[in-house]
């Protein structure tokens, strides 16, 4: 797996792309990378583009991924939009992974087909609340 992490100070979000072969270790470690940059720019958006990417993992590793985003650091109030690759099973393991994970409370992780509407998902959350206030987290 190759994987890039960069800050955008103009969108104020994560912007993360992904390819090759993702396993769940490998997509721990970059989940906790990119929380990382985030937390240090104080930033709550990430957008993640995963169209060059494919899912090596299992249905339990899946699940059991979504149930552990708050001990990689994610938290609800973090926004996070993928954009998926074209592959069909893919797409099914994106979206299995969302339903656990919004039935675990993580409303704010939503998939996308194209970049310009996970972009725009991300410019209508508005200004952080937190970030408004001067919180340093």
């Amino acid at each position: 797996m190759i994987y890039t992490h960069t800050y955008d100070p103009d969108r104020k979000h994560v912007f993360e792309v992904i390819e090759g072969e993702v396993t769940k270790p490998l997509a721990e470690e970059n989940t906790r990378l990119g929380l990382a940059l985030g937390r240090k720019h104080c930033c709550r958006r990430f957008l993640l583009d995963w169209t060059k990417a494919t899912i090596k993992a299992s249905t339990v590793d899946i699940y059991l991924y979504a149930l552990e985003l708050y001990e990689l650091g994610l938290r609800t109030c973090d926004r996070v939009a993928v954009v998926m690759s074209d592959d069909e099973d893919d797409r099914k393991n994106h979206r299995f992974f969302e339903t656990v994970a919004k039935n675990r409370g993580w409303y704010n992780i939503h998939y996308f087909e194209d970049m310009d509407s996970a972009t725009d998902w991300l410019k209508d959350a508005g200004e952080d609340p937190e970030q408004a206030a001067g919180s340093k987290y």
